[in-house]
């Protein structure tokens, strides 16, 4: 297990042993040969372990962190990385069979330090619920991230050397941790671009509860990276208008679907100032990723 590989793929996991394996299958299916790439998984919980009858793909290791958050697990998995090149994806992702030939290909056809893929919301429904409707017109804007030098690590790939001038993922954020680390690479110089083409599906969030979990995690993230963060009371119980303008870009989207997109970008905004106010308070922690 010495060798080096080309690249590694790190996943941090948290009690999520169904849609890792969901994960795992789909990256079994690379296009690239076994040979060429590693997968790192970091179980977040050790104390949780996997299913009977669970079993490893023969070029997949897996690693215990005891530390909470996804940024602690994420450096456990790189310390151990053998690959020239790093992609980082999540449990409940599905890497297409191009994922890494496509991304590791921008890497050195563009010359680049870092390439944000293509992060596609997948949906079961054919009637989307609210949340739904919202997540299929916001979620993982990787072409918008990247205008501001940043990608998130559903879909992010990097040259494993950007690490040892960087630095690692900051482990005491447990949310917002790939923006952080993304700032420090861009504000260094270090290059990122976009990939249409490496592509992983995510799934939406149905409900508005695992909306409001995925609101108060990345409130206390954006709290914890500045804590000059500020939201005013007037400004957030306005209606979205940045949210509308973005609805009325998106050719395609039905009637429907723009309607109750906006009622979630408005419920979203008036949520996190709530939160926000107790989080400020002290009435409150904030949530892991």
């Amino acid at each position: 297990m010495d060798e080096p590989v080309l690249v590694s793929v790190i996943i941090p996991t948290y009690r999520d042993w169904q849609r890792l394996q969901q994960c795992l299958g789909a990256l079994a299916h690379q296009s690239m040969l076994d040979k060429e790439y590693e997968v790192v998984v970091v179980n977040n919980d050790p104390d949780d372990a996997p299913p009977a009858g669970w079993c490893l793909p023969k070029n997949v290791r897996m690693l215990q962190e005891r530390k909470p958050g996804a940024y602690a697990a994420r450096n456990a998995g790189l310390k151990a990385a053998r690959g020239q090149f790093l992609a980082f994806t999540d449990s409940d992702c599905l890497p297409q069979p191009d994922w890494l030939t496509h991304g590791i290909a921008a890497l050195v056809a563009d010359n680049a330090d870092r390439v944000a893929g293509c992060i596609e919301v997948l949906s079961d429904n054919k009637k989307m619920t609210p949340t739904e409707c919202y997540e299929s017109l916001f979620a993982f804007d990787q072409p918008q991230n990247v205008t501001r030098g940043v990608g998130v690590t559903a879909n992010l790939l990097a040259r494993a050397n950007l690490f040892d001038t960087v630095g690692m993922f900051n482990e005491d954020l447990l949310s917002g941790g790939d923006i952080e680390w993304n700032r420090r690479a861009t504000a260094m110089g270090y290059t990122i671009r976009y990939c249409q083409q490496a592509v992983v599906g995510h799934p939406a969030r149905r409900t508005w509860s695992e909306m409001a979990r995925k609101v108060r995690r990345t409130t206390g993230g954006k709290l914890a990276i500045n804590p000059q963060y500020r939201l005013t009371i007037f400004r957030s119980l306005c209606p979205p208008l940045e949210a509308s303008a973005h609805i009325a870009r998106q050719d395609g989207a039905f009637l429907r679907t723009r309607m109750l997109a906006f009622w979630v970008a408005y419920r979203i905004k008036v949520f996190r100032y709530f939160y926000f106010r107790k989080l400020k308070s002290g009435r409150c922690a904030a949530e892991r990723g």
